[in-house]
């Protein structure tokens, strides 16, 4: 799917949110994303805002259709567990037989390794209420664009923006956990 933004002279924040669930709805499917065309106002906003590190962005038509063409040689692997940290070793063992079968520089596993343990404990530990495990999915695809890695749940939304505003003047020992974190993150 290439969407030609050509008559788009302005992105808010909701805009760019359909951008990145419809990205994701293609991959879920193995139907390439990629946007074209970008105003210099929108592609602006697309790289302070990192989402041309996400979703591929294209100089023109012709390009995108391109680089579609040559992407669908992709590798593209799923897996999904209970988000329980009993599970953890299954999914790295999953990345380091996708990485293997892939043939990716192994100084570069690492990385991801990390970024995976890390987003899947904080869904295994803040992600559900207690007594619940929600279910996480892992998918890697490679095309010649890159890699991907999407790590998604399906437990409740979290917005740290609806949280109390912290107490600034307490000690860090008494502090709540993930206060002052998302203070900033709102600012």
């Amino acid at each position: 799917m290439i969407i030609d933004c050509t008559a788009l002279d302005y992105v808010s924040s909701a805009g760019l949110r359909v951008f990145l669930l419809a990205a994701r709805a293609s991959q879920r499917t193995g139907i390439a994303f990629a946007l074209c065309a970008l105003q210099p106002a929108v592609r602006e906003v697309f790289e302070l805002s990192g989402f041309s590190r996400i979703i591929a962005v294209h100089a023109d038509r012709p390009t995108a259709l391109a680089r579609a063409q040559q992407g669908r040689a992709c590798q593209e692997r799923r897996k999904a567990v209970p988000s329980d940290a009993a599970h953890l070793p299954a999914l790295t063992q999953f990345l380091q037989e996708f990485w293997s079968a892939a043939d990716l520089p192994p100084a570069q596993a690492l990385a991801f390794e990390l970024a995976l343990e890390e987003v899947f404990m904080n869904v295994v530990m803040h992600g559900s209420p207690a007594g619940t495990a929600p279910c996480v999915e892992v998918s890697l695809m490679r095309t010649d664009a890159g890699l991907t890695m999407t790590v998604e749940d399906d437990g409740p939304e979290f917005n740290p923006l609806s949280l109390p505003p912290p107490d600034v003047t307490a000690s860090l020992g008494s502090a709540r956990s993930a206060g002052m974190e998302c203070s900033w993150c709102g600012k």
